[in-house]
């Protein structure tokens, strides 16, 4: 599942996340923390691109994850939700103060 979403943004300015959770599971056991990553990433949502991906799939293994977590730009891994959260906040907060975007 992939959502790009879009408005004046050039591409190379898009933070891309990829929210990795256990697909091969009822959705009912991952809901909750989608509910929560999408509650996140709303504020910044013209600038943020995501895709949802399988916990036990081959990228989960190259990034050794073993457990719900969502990847910044195939380099910064966040297991808690709330260390996402500061992250996107300073992250943006620093683009507004320079004007960069």
């Amino acid at each position: 599942m992939s959502l790009l979403i879009m408005k004046s943004h050039s591409p190379e300015k898009i933070l891309k996340l990829e929210v990795f959770v256990p697909l091969d599971n009822c959705a009912c056991m991952f809901q909750h923390y989608i509910d929560r990553v999408f509650q996140i990433i709303l504020p910044y949502k013209t600038q943020i691109r995501f895709d949802v991906k399988n916990v036990r799939g081959q990228e989960a293994i190259a990034y050794k994850l073993s457990q719900n977590a969502v990847v910044v730009n195939g380099e910064k891994v966040f297991n808690s939700l709330d260390g996402l959260e500061r992250f996107l906040q300073e992250y943006f907060n620093k683009k507004e103060r320079t004007g960069d975007g």
